[in-house]
């Protein structure tokens, strides 16, 4: 539980606007392929094509390099993903394994990208495929156990939300920056009709987006609501247009929250990210909003477009993931025995319980910086059979109990 929290801890803070999703999604598979040890683990974005332009599939990729898997040697071997489509696209996990019974393509399609098995999980949210997670492993045959075939598809679920609330962000973005371009042409009418055009295109983004997307101008009232805003209020964007959340509802702490935010976006010009707590039909539920400032011809901004999304799962799992780590801190800080966690090949020490250091006579700090060297500990006779042990417990996939190895 631990390890996991660690895992997506990085596109929570994207979720939240710390970092880059990009660079989250960066990090999330280094840590995948160094927990799950495998040789290649690549996520696929899919491209489009927008605006009379093409977008190639874009990767990001964490890969262990050897003499048969150059740099990149994935992102252009033939597409294992392609012939699975018709799977994945159900929103299914595939596998695919060179020692078991398969079609003959896929035996090839294998052979040729060096790897004796494979996972693919797609990233689809709000029914729109966003691309691959795959994981290759080239060195050896192997086999997965249900806990890791479970963290892929976790993490590819993570994933595809970040991607998904990236996309739409970027084509609101570029939605209003096409906007403000025009006003600015010396072509009025030429302008006019291509602002039209822009319009049904903005509408007919947001108009079906599960986020609430509205539009405030200079006094804070609203002058566009997408029907949204029904669903969570319970009210018709209609009975919002032309008043401020004030006029609505009433003096809530988070509707001064709003006045505040939105006055320095008109003030500063600058974008700006806010969290808060919403009494709905359905009770009380976490939003995050970007607040985002549209500009005049003359550089003023004249109004500001926000984004109001639910993030109130995201609140809950990060509250049970913290209270999960909590329970097993205190279990293990408390526990006479020595605890630990440690990466799949016993290289990294994540955690050790204070109890090693009663116990061993040595300080935790020592076994953070060399994780073997509790094996001194053990008599010579016993280190070999005991290593070996351990090594055939870690294949099936169980755990480990040492006793009487006190020095």
């Amino acid at each position: 539980m631990l390890q996991n929290t660690a895992i997506h801890q990085s596109i929570f803070q994207a979720l939240q606007g710390s970092i880059e999703t990009d660079e989250a999604l960066q990090i999330t598979i280094n840590n995948l392929h160094l927990t799950l040890e495998v040789s290649c683990c690549l996520l696929t974005k899919l491209g489009g094509q927008e605006a009379q332009q093409n977008y190639l599939n874009s990767y990001l990729i964490s890969q262990t390099t050897t003499k048969t898997t150059e740099p990149n040697h994935f992102t252009h071997s033939p597409s294992l993903q392609s012939y699975l489509q018709a799977q994945l696209t159900q929103g299914d996990l595939a596998i695919a394994d060179r020692l078991t019974p398969s079609s003959r393509e896929i035996q090839q399609l294998l052979q040729t990208s060096g790897a004796y098995t494979a996972i693919i999980a797609p990233l689809i949210c709000h029914q729109s495929y966003l691309g691959e997670l795959s994981l290759y492993q080239c060195d050896r045959p192997r086999s997965w156990t249900t806990a890791e075939l479970d963290l892929v598809k976790l993490t590819a679920n993570y994933m595809a939300i970040a991607l998904y609330q990236t996309e739409l962000h970027n084509r609101l973005d570029r939605v209003t920056q096409t906007e403000t371009a025009l006003q600015a042409s010396e072509e009025r009418k030429q302008t006019q009709i291509e602002l039209h055009r822009r319009d049904q295109e903005f509408r007919a983004l947001v108009e079906h987006s599960p986020d609430v997307i509205a539009r405030f101008d200079p006094n804070l009232n609203h002058i566009y609501v997408n029907p949204a805003i029904a669903q969570t209020t319970g009210f018709p964007p209609d009975h919002l247009i032309g008043r401020t959340n004030q006029e609505i509802w009433g003096s809530q702490e988070s509707v001064e929250m709003w006045e505040i935010a939105l006055k320095e976006v008109f003030s500063t010009g600058l974008s700006k990210t806010i969290e808060f707590e919403f009494s709905t039909p359905r009770g009380i539920k976490h939003y995050q909003s970007r607040l985002v400032p549209e500009f005049d011809c003359q550089g003023k901004v004249e109004s500001v477009l926000t984004i109001c999304r639910d993030i109130s799962v995201f609140k809950q799992v990060k509250l049970a993931l913290r209270q999960s780590e909590e329970q097993l801190r205190q279990l293990a800080e408390n526990i006479g025995e020595v605890f630990w966690i440690s990466s799949a090949n016993q290289s990294q020490l994540i955690y050790v319980s204070p109890a090693f250091e009663s116990i061993w006579g040595s300080s935790c700090e020592s076994l953070y910086a060399n994780p073997k060297t509790w094996l001194d500990s053990i008599h010579a006779e016993d280190r070999d059979r005991i290593l070996r042990l351990l090594q055939e417990k870690k294949a099936r996939g169980v755990g480990s109990r040492i006793s009487n190895c006190t020095p």
